[in-house]
């Protein structure tokens, strides 16, 4: 579960920080760890393939996630050795990855308003990864 939740925030960071990593890597010549642009190197992706299969990803994780935390709350036996101390920082850091992932959505959510007129495209020549259509 706590492996989802990181990699759901590396996937978040890797979509959101993609313009500015792509130009990073065409100024410096030097591989940024970004999964789209890996992806593109090693999988010989286009950036649209590339960004779909890591937004798949993404929501498989979000739904992986939902099923693991709905059955730690439906069947808490599994804590039989564990001391109320324990047990308690268990809930506080499932509340606490709970938190996290509900920011990440609902930062996800506030940015689609600003997204409506995007398209995603990859113009290597150009150096810019996202175009707004209603300026393109």
């Amino acid at each position: 579960m706590y492996e989802n939740t990181r990699r759901l925030g590396y996937i978040l960071n890797d979509i959101f920080s993609i313009q500015k990593e792509y130009e990073e890597t065409h100024k410096t010549g030097d591989r940024v760890d970004n999964a789209i642009l890996i992806s593109m190197e090693v999988d010989k992706l286009t950036f649209k393939e590339a960004l779909h299969n890591l937004i798949q990803e993404h929501n498989d994780l979000l739904i992986i996630y939902r099923n693991e935390v709905e059955s730690v709350l439906q069947n808490q036996d599994f804590l039989y050795d564990q001391t109320e101390k324990e047990k308690k920082l268990y809930f506080d850091t499932l509340d606490c990855l709970g938190i996290t992932i509900s920011h990440l959505a609902q930062t996800d959510l506030k940015m689609s308003r600003y997204k409506n007129n995007v398209q995603y495209e990859f113009n290597p020549s150009s150096q810019n990864i996202l175009y707004n259509s209603a300026r393109a």
